[in-house]
């Protein structure tokens, strides 16, 4: 019976009554667009090395959340869903990208060379030491005057931007208007202008 159901009303049984074979139904449904989903987007030559079933379970946690959260008035689900499932991956992609760089730097040694302090990883490439120290500072300094000076919600906008979420996947992701992203964003950097 679920089956003969649009998405729409899979979402309605889904976030009414907490049907949980409608929401089977859904899952199923968005099985195959998820694997070819999943598949377009990491099978591209720069994207290779990344496990392809756990981007799938991404998606698919991705689809449940979408589907309690979902607002009919806003369109279609399934162009609801695309929106999730893109966002999902891309933070995926920058969280993987920035732990691998985390990983590199820790796999690097300190040289000196003509009186310059420099960090060159096992790659070859060189990472200034000194410069490495300055961003430590600096982010000690923001972390300080975001303690001090910022709200609990700025906090939150300022960590999501540092490590590049757009200003519309911050409003989603803190259940608040586009506007008062960039409203706290505004904020935060006359702060630090002033503080820094």
């Amino acid at each position: 019976m679920n089956n003969e159901l649009s998405d729409e009303q899979l979402i309605a049984k889904i976030q009414k009554e907490n049907d949980q074979e409608a929401l089977n139904a859904l899952l199923f449904r968005y099985d195959a667009f998820t694997i070819k989903f999943v598949h377009a987007k990491l099978f591209s030559s720069k994207n290779q090395i990344y496990d392809q079933e756990e981007f799938i379970q991404l998606i698919r946690h991705a689809t449940m959340h979408a589907a309690y959260h979902f607002d009919a008035e806003k369109g279609s689900f399934k162009n609801y869903w695309m929106t999730v499932a893109t966002r999902s991956i891309h933070s995926e992609l920058r969280r993987l990208h920035n732990k691998s760089h985390q990983i590199e730097m820790k796999q690097s040694y300190l040289l000196c060379e003509d009186e310059d302090d420099f960090l060159e990883n096992l790659d070859g490439n060189a990472i200034h030491f000194k410069e490495e120290i300055q961003y430590e500072e600096t982010m000690k300094k923001i972390q300080e005057v975001s303690r001090i000076f910022l709200n609990q919600q700025e906090k939150e906008v300022l960590f999501y931007h540092i490590y590049g979420y757009s200003y519309q996947e911050i409003a989603e992701l803190l259940h608040i208007p586009l506007k008062t992203v960039d409203n706290h964003l505004v904020h935060i950097r006359k702060k630090m202008k002033q503080f820094l």
